[in-house]
């Protein structure tokens, strides 16, 4: 019998302390490298984001999209874009940071369940369009008006009408009605909803 090397993986792992508080972890395999990731103290995952706006125009479930950006060895040896660097929650938590850690404020989404559980709106078309109008439009983006499923109707109601939006605020708006939260729960929504009528 014999046994034959046909190949060789030669798998290494380094860190790079760029001495300002960002490090770098990365793995080569073959001397090519195979994974890597940024992070600071603030956050333990960082990734370079060339646009920032471009991921404030759209929902956290479309953020990932946005990282595909490949390093070579030599470029995260080099690499000193340390303001291109963010927090990107997306599933985790679906929130929006600075490197830093200072929020930042993308799409909000509103949907059919949110509106009929904890903004309580159950109405006849008309009403959810006066409401929709009573908002202010510098910070809806999208808005319509659906019909809330049989199976999720209240039965004590007549209508059953609800809307959803998509929303952006400002960011020290969203960062003030956030408060010392870390993530956008249920009850900040709300507030944020209050937040954008007229």
């Amino acid at each position: 019998m014999k046994i034959l090397e046909t190949s060789q993986k030669i798998i290494k792992d380094f860190l790079i302390d760029y001495e300002n508080g960002i490090f770098c972890k990365y793995t080569t395999t073959n001397n090519k490298i195979t994974s890597f990731y940024f992070y600071n103290y603030k956050k333990t995952n960082l990734e370079y984001v060339d646009d920032i706006n471009e991921l404030k125009k759209v929902h956290w479930n479309k953020h990932h999209e946005f990282l595909n950006k490949k390093f070579t060895v030599k470029e995260l040896k080099k690499f000193t874009e340390f303001d291109k660097l963010y927090y990107v929650g997306c599933s985790r938590d679906g929130m929006l940071s600075d490197k830093d850690g200072n929020f930042i404020s993308s799409v909000i989404l509103i949907d059919m369940t949110f509106s009929k559980i904890y903004l309580k709106i159950e109405k006849k078309k008309e009403k959810c369009q006066k409401m929709i109008d009573s908002l202010n439009h510098d910070f809806v983006l999208t808005s319509n008006i659906v019909e809330i499923p049989y199976y999720n109707q209240n039965e004590y109601k007549k209508h059953h009408y609800t809307i959803e939006l998509e929303l952006i605020i400002p960011d020290d708006d969203y960062r003030n009605l956030l408060g010392n939260k870390e993530y956008l729960d249920d009850e900040t929504k709300v507030k944020i909803f209050n937040f954008i009528k007229k």
